[in-house]
Formats: structure tokens, C-alpha cells, sequence
């Protein structure tokens, strides 16, 4: 199964924004962190928290999300060496597919492979490079 979503990135932080987002960052001055949003105080340290301005612009991202089709029955087939190889053999044809279409693997999630497209490289076509 492939589901392909566009979204609008931060272009400070790896958060994903709404319309209508602020285009300021909170950011600890103390230990760096990230507080909830109208937060004065960081919650992990007890610092007063600044305010930083982003840079104001957004940029269209593609997020790809593949996972194995019938991956539990094949689970319960295979012991669980021959079951490594073979995701390890998913996980680096897919890590290659996206690699050569423009795109970056984020994250593997059990069967599942999440890959970017138009991070942090822009390509007018980010969104028909996922689904090649």
C-alpha cells in the first residue's frame, strides 16, 4: 500500500504547520527545548522562555508511506532470522528506489518505510517523484 500526503514544513524545526501558523519559534534559553506554545516558563527546566523569529517561509514536502502487504501472515511463516534478511532486503531496495527518485528514507517502522520528498532539496515535481 502507498499513500502519498503533501504537506507545508517549518523551515526552522521539523514540525509540519497549518494555515494560519505563527512564524515564530519558542525555544528554551536554557536548555534549548522546544515548550508548548504560549508557554513562559520551559516545563523540562523551569528557564523563562524566548521567542526567536522563523524566517518566515514554508515549503511543500511529500511524505511517502509503504508498508508490506501481508507482512503478520509472513511474519508467522518464516523464523525470525530468515524474516531479517528478508526486510533487510526490503528496507535497502527501498532505501535505493527513493534515494534515485530525489526523495530521503525518515524512518523504518516495523514493515513500514517513511521517505520525504523535497527535503531538504526542492523539485517541482517532489509529489509525481513519490509515486514513481
Amino acid at each position: 500500500m502507498i499513500a502519498v500526503t503533501t504537506f507545508v514544513a517549518c523551515s526552522v524545526c521539523p514540525s509540519t504547520l497549518s494555515e494560519g501558523s505563527v512564524d515564530t519559534v519558542t525555544q528554551c534559553s536554557t536548555c534549548g527545548g522546544s515548550p508548548p506554545a504560549g508557554a513562559r516558563f520551559c516545563p523540562a527546566c523551569g528557564a523563562p522562555v524566548a521567542e526567536r523569529p522563523g524566517d518566515g517561509s514554508r515549503r511543500q514536502v511529500t511524505v511517502v508511506f509503504t508498508d508490506v502487504v501481508g507482512s503478520t501472515s509472513l511474519g508467522a511463516g518464516l523464523d525470525a532470522e530468515t524474516l531479517r534478511g528478508v526486510m533487510t532486503r526490503y528496507y535497502e531496495a527501498m532505501r535505493e528506489v527513493v534515494r534515485r527518485h530525489g526523495g530521503a528514507v525518515e524512518k523504518f517502522i516495523g514493515d513500514a518505510v517513511v521517505a520525504t520528498f523535497g527535503v531538504p532539496d526542492v523539485h517541482e515535481d517532489d509529489a509525481l517523484r513519490a509515486v514513481r
